[in-house]
């Protein structure tokens, strides 16, 4: 599995758990998420 892959899954799957509850604050929280999801698989 591709780097790309399990990082789209892994900000599909923050998504869908903060969505309801903030969605003003999900755009933030996916870049960080994928920015510290990023810089662990280097």
């Amino acid at each position: 599995m591709r780097p790309g892959t399990i990082t789209v899954h892994n900000v599909g799957r923050v998504a869908g758990l903060t969505a309801p509850n903030a969605p003003k604050n999900l755009y933030s929280m996916n870049i960080h998420e994928m920015a510290s999801f990023l810089l662990s698989g280097l």
